[in-house]
């Protein structure tokens, strides 16, 4: 056997399986404090509903035109404005769990953010599942200043039975998040 083998062997004896470094990454990714998923479509909507705006009553400092301050999106497959977040990035589904980096202010932190839900589903024009969820915290400290954490929900509970593949349709974030299970 060549020498620049056996040496190569010996490195890679050595080393540790890609998908076992995969795995310890996503690990880390999902460890510590693992919110929940509430299922509450009184509280979903009273809180969406600063948020979302039908193309008759929007605010004219929420106006499309104005900084993407708004997107369009989807509740419930009803077309509508949405307030633009911009504090979400690098949304992901990793083990079963909602992963987001947040960056805000005001007091809530890890473990007071709920992820709420409807507890509904709804098709798009291809005839793929998407669910609408938004991130929420009661607590409000505005002395705070601006951090960014990430934030782990768990959300097994979106499972469909005869169904692998939806859509997470994030409120305040531009974008659909896939999760296939």
């Amino acid at each position: 056997m060549p020498r620049y083998k056996i040496y190569f062997l010996l490195v890679c004896m050595s080393c540790v399986p890609y998908s076992q470094q995969l795995l310890e990454s996503e690990q880390e990714e999902i460890s510590g404090y693992i919110g929940p998923l509430v299922i509450d479509e009184e509280k979903f909507y009273q809180v969406v509903s600063r948020e979302v705006f039908d193309k008759s009553n929007i605010p004219d400092e929420y106006y499309p035109s104005n900084n993407k301050a708004t997107y369009w999106g989807t509740i419930e497959g009803k077309g509508v404005y949405i307030k633009n977040c911009k504090c979400f990035s690098d949304p992901k589904v990793i083990q079963d769990k909602l992963v987001v980096t947040h960056r805000y202010g005001g007091g809530s932190n890890r473990e007071s953010t709920i992820l709420l839900w409807n507890g509904s589903y709804y098709k798009n024009s291809r005839g793929e599942i998407i669910v609408d969820l938004k991130l929420h915290s009661d607590v409000v400290d505005v002395r705070r200043i601006i951090t960014t954490e990430r934030k782990v929900h768990d959300i097994k509970a979106l499972h469909l039975e005869n169904e692998d593949f939806m859509w997470i349709n994030l409120i305040g974030y531009d974008g659909l998040i896939p999760y296939a299970y």
